[in-house]
């Protein structure tokens, strides 16, 4: 750390930035989902529209999270976060709008930083230093082995439930629910955002309604922090050993 300087710290930063920028880019595809977005926007082409709204939704809620340092207390900003999510997923689904969409990817890109900030601040405040490698490794498995069965399953149900249910002639078409979404290539995907979008609404509210978990911050107490040990001090009186 004798070499740290501000100049050093930018220019490293400036390159991990340059070289995530360079892998989405060759890449093609941002956070992995742009693609069933662009089934939900039956009607657009490319996923241009899609980059520019990660980006903006990401910058924004990280400038957010920088200059408040979060929502207090923090479970507030995960819970929170949570029915923002529902609120991004019935905006995604309800309309095949270039504006609904969008403001839904934004939305959710800017709380995105805002619920892992203050997760893992709740985190790292009540797990003791020694074993947060550990628990936190946990933590990061539990939380993402989910995704491959999400990847895998979003294909079928999309195609075999979902998309034939709101085709011409398909079983929801004529009724409310294909007056509302509409009806036609896509709107199926829509019909999923919006019954995906009862999930972390509905945990949100059990979250809040739940007086273990809107209050965990003061029920648990916070992780003793551990105090660097002085290092021994050297014997004034010894000389250097010599070859």
């Amino acid at each position: 750390m004798s070499n740290f300087t501000p100049f050093t710290a930018l220019g490293g930063g400036l390159l991990i930035g340059l070289s995530a920028a360079l892998l989405l880019y060759l890449n093609g595809r941002i956070a992995g989902i742009s693609g069933i977005l662009n089934g939900a926007l039956a009607r657009t082409r490319g996923d241009t529209a899609w980059r520019v709204a990660f980006i903006v939704g990401m910058l924004a809620g990280g400038a957010v999270m920088t200059a408040t340092g979060g929502p207090r207390p923090r479970i507030y900003g995960v819970l929170g976060c949570g029915l923002l999510l529902s609120v991004c997923f019935v905006l995604v689904g309800l309309k095949p709008s270039l504006f609904l969409v969008g403001a839904g990817v934004i939305l959710w890109y800017v709380g995105l930083p805002i619920m892992n900030g203050s997760s893992s601040a709740i985190w790292q405040s009540k797990v003791p230093a020694h074993v947060q490698g550990r628990v936190f490794a946990m933590r990061r498995m539990l939380a993402q082995f989910t995704t491959p069965i999400g990847d895998f399953s979003a294909g079928p149900l999309a195609d075999k439930i979902f998309i034939p249910l709101l085709l011409p002639g398909g079983a929801l078409a004529g009724g409310v629910v294909g007056e509302v979404v509409g009806v036609g290539p896509g709107r199926g995907i829509g019909l999923m955002f919006l019954a995906l979008a009862a999930v972390p609404g509905l945990a949100a509210l059990w979250g809040f309604l739940n007086p273990r978990i809107r209050n965990l911050e003061t029920e648990i107490p916070d992780a003793p922090v551990q105090k660097a040990e002085p290092a021994p001090a050297e014997d004034a009186g010894s000389e250097p050993a010599t070859a």
